[in-house]
């Protein structure tokens, strides 16, 4: 029975790691200190629970974006995926800080979900 439960734990941690604003940050610390976990292994999980959303959003952002590129033949059309003055903003922010910035800040700030895709978006290689 005990065992069963260890389980069931490493599969909510990496479930609610793979979720925004959840994410690590929150996890990690809950599953070691409170519910006693192995740290190397709620790591390990909530690295991979983690890591996958990514890896789908962007893998889904570039199929949206062909999709849509075909359904849109004007260049200026398909390139206003933010409004104005806040897409500006943002790739004043993106070119300053770059990649590396958007890693650090990115949990921190908009969640790491959101954070690749908005690198996706100013065309950060996959």
């Amino acid at each position: 029975m005990t065992e069963w439960i260890e389980e069931w734990q490493y599969i909510m941690v990496f479930l609610l790691s793979a979720t925004p604003w959840i994410e690590i940050a929150v996890v990690i610390p809950i599953a070691i200190m409170v519910v006693g976990l192995s740290p190397l292994g709620v790591g390990v999980v909530s690295f991979v629970g983690n890591y996958l959303p990514v890896v789908v959003i962007v893998l889904l952002y570039e199929r949206w974006k062909a999709w849509r590129a075909k359904r849109r033949q004007s260049e200026t059309e398909s390139d206003t995926e933010m409004g104005g003055k806040r897409r500006a903003r943002a790739q004043r922010i993106f070119e300053r800080y770059g990649t590396p910035g958007l890693a650090l800040l990115g949990p921190l700030v908009t969640g790491i979900h959101l954070a690749a895709v908005i690198a996706v978006m100013f065309g950060v290689r996959k």
